[in-house]
C-alpha cells in the first residue's frame, strides 16, 4: 500500500467513525432536551465557559507540542507527563478553592457545580500524553472508541440520574464520568506507558511552543465562549440555554470533519512541514470538499429548521428556530479555518495563529455585544459576521506563510459559493409556492421539504459547476464523488453479506 492510498483510507476510516460518533452525540441531544429545561442547559452551559478556560491552562499546548514534534524521547514523553498531572492538582485545587466568587461572575447561585466539575481537571491530566501519542501514531481507532465510550457513557449517566430527579448535577457528574471513561481508554490504547520524570531542556523546548499555544487558544477561547459570556451577563439564563441549543445543533455536524481535520491533519501535515507545495494541494482540496459538503447543508438546515427543532428537541425549544436559521448559514465557516489553524501549528507558526485568534476574539466580543441588544438572534448574527471576517483573515495569514495559488483557491470557492445563492434564491421561491398552508405531520413535512431541497441543490450544483468550473476543479470533484459512492456501495455490500 502505497503512502497516498494509506492516508487516504485513514482519512475515510477516521470520518465514518467520527460519524458514528457523531450520531451518538445527535441522539443524546434529542434525549436530553426532553429530559432537561433550558434553564438547566443554560446553567451547565455558563459552568463550562469556566472549565473551558482553565483548560487552557491545565494543557499549557503539552500535547499538541507532542504531535509536532518530527523527533519525541523517552525523556520528553515523562517530562510532559509530570507536567500535565502537576498542572491537573494545581488547577482542581485552584478552582475548587475560587469556586463561589467564579460563580458570581458568570451569574450561577450553586457553586457546588463548579466544584464538583473541576474534578475532571484531575482526571484528563492523566490521559492528556496518552492522547498526543495515539494521534501522532495516527491511531484513530483507540481515539475514535474513547469518543465513542465517552459519549455514550455520558449519555446513560446524564438520563438514569436525570430521570431520578437530579437535575443540573447529572449533567455535571456525566461530564465527569465521561472524562474518566476516556483518560482511562487513552492510557489502555496506548503502547508506551509513560512515567513520572522531568528534564529541563525537554521542558523548556515544550514550554517556548506551549506558551504560543497557549496564548493563540485563550483568544480561541474568548472566541468561542464570547457570546456564550455576552449573553449570561445580559440576558436570563434561559436564553443561554435557548442559545445554546441552537449553537448545538450547527456545531454537531460542523464538529463531525472538524474533529477529523483537529485529530489527522496536524500530525499529517507536521510529517510535511517543510514542503509548501504539498500544504497549498491539501489546504486547496480540503477547503472545497469542506465547501461542497457545508455550503448546501447550512442552506437546507436553514429551511427545514423549525420542522427539525420540533420533531428532534420538542415545542419548550421553539424559542431556538430562529437563531439556529442564522448560525446553520454560516456553518461553513465554522469549519473552514480548522484545516488553516492546522497548518500554522504543522509549521511552528503559533504567533501567526495567536495573532489570528486576536482578531476572531475580538470580532466576536464586539460583534455579540453589538448583537445581544436584539436578544440571542442579534448574537446569532453578530458570530456570523465574525465567522465570516475571521475566514477572510485565515487565507491572508495562511497565503503570508505558504504561498499558494490564490487566485486558483479563490476560482474554486467562488464557484461553489455561487451554486449556494442560486440555490437558496430558488429554493426559497419554491417554499413559498408549494409549502404554504400545508396540513400534515412535522415529520413528513421534513422529509419532504428536504427531499425537494436536496434535488434542487442537486440540481443547481451540477449546472453551475459544469458552466463556471475550471477543468481541474471538475475532476477533483468528480473523482472524490466517485470515490465515496465506492466506498458507500463497498460498505454496503459488506453489510448486506454480513446480514446473510
Amino acid at each position: 500500500m502505497n503512502e497516498e492510498t494509506y492516508h487516504k483510507k485513514k482519512i475515510m476510516s477516521l470520518t465514518f467513525s467520527s460519524g458514528l460518533v457523531f450520531i451518538i452525540q445527535f441522539m443524546t441531544t434529542i434525549i436530553l432536551a426532553r429530559i432537561f429545561s433550558p434553564d438547566e442547559f443554560g446553567v451547565i452551559s455558563a459552568v463550562l465557559i469556566i472549565i473551558s478556560f482553565a483548560e487552557i491552562f491545565v494543557q499549557f499546548g503539552i500535547g499538541p507540542s507532542i504531535v509536532q514534534r518530527k523527533n519525541i524521547t523517552a525523556r520528553d514523553i515523562n517530562t510532559a507527563f509530570t507536567s500535565s498531572i502537576f498542572l491537573g492538582i494545581f488547577f482542581t485545587i485552584i478552582l475548587m478553592l475560587f469556586a463561589k466568587p467564579l460563580s458570581s461572575v458568570i451569574n450561577i447561585v450553586d457553586s457546588s457545580i463548579l466544584v464538583v466539575i473541576s474534578i475532571s481537571f484531575f482526571i484528563n491530566s492523566f490521559g492528556v500524553v496518552s492522547l498526543a501519542i495515539l494521534q501522532r501514531e495516527l491511531n484513530f481507532k483507540a481515539i475514535i472508541l474513547k469518543d465513542i465510550f465517552g459519549s455514550i457513557t455520558y449519555a446513560v449517566v446524564a438520563v438514569i440520574l436525570g430521570i431520578v430527579g437530579f437535575g443540573v448535577y447529572s449533567l455535571v457528574i456525566a461530564f465527569v464520568v465521561k472524562s474518566f471513561i476516556g483518560t482511562l481508554i487513552s492510557i489502555i490504547s496506548n503502547h508506551y506507558q509513560p512515567k513520572i520524570g522531568f528534564d529541563k531542556q525537554s521542558f523548556m523546548n515544550m514550554f517556548l511552543y506551549g506558551i504560543g499555544y497557549s496564548f493563540s487558544t485563550l483568544f480561541n477561547y474568548i472566541a468561542t465562549q464570547g457570546d456564550y459570556f455576552v449573553i449570561t451577563r445580559s440576558l436570563p439564563t434561559r436564553e443561554l440555554g435557548i442559545y445554546q441549543k441552537s449553537y448545538q445543533l450547527v456545531a454537531t455536524p460542523s464538529g463531525l470533519v472538524g474533529q477529523v481535520i483537529d485529530q489527522y491533519f496536524l500530525p499529517a501535515l507536521s510529517k510535511v512541514q517543510d514542503n509548501n507545495s504539498k500544504i497549498s494541494s491539501i489546504n486547496l482540496q480540503v477547503t472545497t470538499i469542506l465547501a461542497l459538503v457545508y455550503l448546501p447543508l447550512g442552506v437546507l438546515l436553514y429551511f427545514v429548521a423549525y420542522e427539525l427543532v420540533v420533531f428532534l428537541l420538542g415545542n419548550a425549544w421553539i424559542d431556538s428556530v430562529y437563531p439556529f436559521q442564522i448560525l446553520s448559514l454560516f456553518i461553513f465557516f465554522r469549519v473552514s479555518y480548522k484545516i488553516t489553524d492546522s497548518i500554522f501549528l504543522a509549521k511552528g507558526a503559533v504567533y501567526i495563529r495567536t495573532f489570528a485568534k486576536i482578531l476572531y476574539a475580538t470580532n466576536i466580543v464586539v460583534f455579540s455585544l453589538i448583537g445581544v441588544k436584539y436578544g440571542i438572534s442579534g448574537v446569532a448574527y453578530g458570530v456570523g459576521f465574525a465567522l465570516v471576517i475571521n475566514y477572510l483573515i485565515m487565507i491572508i495569514l495562511s497565503y503570508s506563510l505558504i504561498k499558494y495559488n490564490i487566485i486558483e483557491y479563490l476560482h474554486w470557492i467562488f464557484v461553489l459559493f455561487l451554486c449556494c445563492i442560486l440555490s437558496f434564491i430558488l429554493i426559497s421561491e419554491i417554499m413559498g409556492i408549494i409549502f404554504v398552508d400545508v396540513n400534515i405531520g412535522i415529520f413528513v413535512l421534513l422529509i419532504s421539504k428536504s427531499v425537494l431541497i436536496l434535488a434542487c441543490l442537486a440540481f443547481v450544483y451540477t449546472i453551475v459547476i459544469y458552466l463556471f468550473a475550471p477543468k481541474k476543479m471538475k475532476h477533483f470533484l468528480y473523482t472524490i464523488i466517485y470515490k465515496v459512492f465506492i466506498f458507500i456501495k463497498t460498505q454496503f455490500i459488506k453489510l448486506i453479506g454480513r446480514g446473510k
